[in-house]
């Protein structure tokens, strides 16, 4: 376990080049590998990263309480939600369309506008 977290850090830090800001996604539990989160914990204190949270919020899945509560639950693997390294959520995929075979959102193409320019300038200059 430590000589895998050695490893990681190692990778991460040669690949970094520099930059300030890197995205790592986290690792998805599963039923077979349902100890994936606390990797991810062990991942982002080796790392001493700051977290921003990536969820879903519809109707369809419990609405904007089941969302909030979410968010809390996975804070508080990482410090809570006042904690400095929790730095914000991101809302993916908002009232996305669920298939109805494997219960994930579908990812659809955004509406083609026949001019964006024109539509941008509506809703910005009232």
């Amino acid at each position: 376990e430590s000589q895998l977290l050695h490893e990681i850090v190692e990778d991460f830090d040669a690949s970094v080049n520099g930059y300030r800001v890197v995205v790592v996604e986290g690792l998805q539990p599963t039923v077979n590998h349902p100890d994936l989160d606390s990797w991810n914990q062990m991942i982002f204190k080796a790392l001493s990263a700051e977290l921003i949270i990536v969820s879903t919020v519809s109707e369809r899945d419990g609405g904007m309480k089941h969302f909030m509560n979410r968010i809390v639950s996975v804070a508080d693997q990482y410090g809570g939600p006042g904690d400095s390294s929790v730095l914000g959520v991101i809302v993916n995929k908002f009232n996305a369309p669920i298939s109805q075979l494997s219960g994930e959102h579908l990812d659809e193409a955004p509406p083609k506008l026949a001019n964006p320019t024109q539509f941008i300038q509506k809703k910005c200059h009232t």
